[in-house]
């Protein structure tokens, strides 16, 4: 029983050190996926630095083309309706870069929030997976040392048994010796009872 209850335990903590050892995995992989997506939210950052270079490049040339067009006086007015419309498009995509640039920060700091999360389950796993291993070393130790001892057990068992048949042997042959010491005490005794009539 001690045997298989061992046997038991070692076989759980094997299982425990193969989940733990899987969660450490895992937790490598997560960590590599974040910090590949914050690589990507850096690139993003620099494609929105460019966007909003062009939307400004595009806002002075609006503003150049409203002087050009005012110079112009009648002749220009469409061209001033046309610079007017470049200009609103450029506040416009410097609104949606900053929106844009809002949400890339907030990913950032999410991202960094887990990857801080994901280094302490990583931690937390490689933690277990040290004890998972010690443990299951230690019963492997004990499972070891319990059949030892059950070897040990039956060693002494069958030691006891063939005591036990000496014993009832010797008994026996004890037996046998005092029925014939009392055979042998009632013969002499004939003897000596002849030897004294005569």
């Amino acid at each position: 029983s001690l045997s298989s209850s061992a046997a038991h335990v070692s076989h759980s903590v094997s299982e425990v050190l193969a989940n733990a050892e899987q969660t450490l995995s895992t937790a490598d992989n997560m960590v590599a996926q974040i910090e590949s997506l914050s690589s990507h939210t850096g690139r993003i950052k620099e494609l929105l630095d460019t966007i909003q270079g062009i939307a400004d490049r595009s806002d002075l040339l609006a503003l150049n083309g409203s002087l050009e067009a005012s110079r112009a006086g009648e002749g220009g007015r469409g061209f001033a309706l046309v610079a007017a419309e470049m200009r609103r498009l450029a506040e416009r995509v410097t609104a949606s870069v900053e929106d844009v640039k809002k949400l890339v920060t907030d990913i950032h700091h999410s991202s960094s929030s887990t990857i801080m999360a994901t280094e302490e389950g990583r931690r937390f796993a490689r933690e277990t997976t040290d004890a998972a291993r010690s443990i299951t070393l230690a019963s492997q130790q004990q499972l070891s040392g319990t059949e030892q001892v059950s070897q040990s057990v039956r060693d002494i068992a069958e030691v006891v048994t063939q005591a036990a048949a000496a014993t009832s042997q010797t008994r026996t042959t004890a037996q046998s010796l005092k029925e014939q010491a009392d055979l042998l005490s009632a013969l002499v005794k004939r003897f000596e009872i002849a030897d004294a009539n005569a």
